[in-house]
């Protein structure tokens, strides 16, 4: 984008906000794309010709493949800010744009909007995206998704792996699938003093 643009778009926040930090302003007019983020929120939550440079802000933001200003613009499109139109289908490609760039909340919310069984080849990299950062439904998900062979090739002893982790980390629903792996010698030998130890875990307040 040409340097005469950034100038009008920053000549255009004086008519928008005079509330503006201008040092972030000045960041954010010299190409740093987290201060651009950060700028457009503060504009986003203004008056429509503020959000209107907010979301041009987000756009330069994510030119520079930045993965919280493709997460926001999913956001403006699911709420139609500014002159962005309602698209939710807009508002996915977003969200998939964010998620590729490391964006764990747009990855989570992508596997929302993708929970049926026939989604699942496609919601796994997102899964295995936010199990990585040791978030427990997502490690229980996955797990899942291993032990059925759903959208990934069948793998007990990873599934179970990955419940226990979820489980260890406080996840009731990963405890009681420990419980029947245990009692029914999915992925492990079956024990049922395990069985019950997990079983207890789940119940525990």
């Amino acid at each position: 984008m040409s340097r005469f643009f950034l100038l009008l778009i920053a000549a255009s926040l004086f008519c928008c906000s005079c509330t503006i930090d201008r040092e972030l302003m000045d960041r954010a007019d010299g190409g740093d794309a987290t201060a651009q983020v950060a700028l457009a929120r503060k504009l986003l939550k203004g008056s429509l010709a503020s959000q209107r440079c907010g979301i041009l802000w987000l756009q330069l933001a994510a030119e520079a493949q930045n993965p919280n200003a493709w997460a926001a613009l999913a956001v403006c499109y699911h709420k139609g800010l500014g002159d962005l139109p309602k698209d939710e289908r807009q508002a996915e490609a977003c969200l998939k744009q964010a998620a590729a760039l490391g964006h764990t909340g747009a990855a989570h919310a992508l596997l929302l909007l993708h929970s049926s069984p026939v989604d699942a080849a496609q919601t796994v990299p997102w899964l295995r995206q936010v199990a990585e950062k040791k978030y427990p439904p997502a490690e229980r998900l996955l797990g899942l998704r291993y032990l059925r062979g759903q959208g990934v090739e069948k793998d007990l002893t990873k599934g179970v792996d990955l419940l226990r982790y979820a489980a260890m980390s406080g996840d009731r629903r990963a405890a009681r699938l420990m419980a029947d792996c245990y009692e029914k010698g999915i992925g492990v030998s079956r024990n049922p003093l395990l069985a019950a130890g997990w079983r207890q875990l789940a119940e525990r307040e």
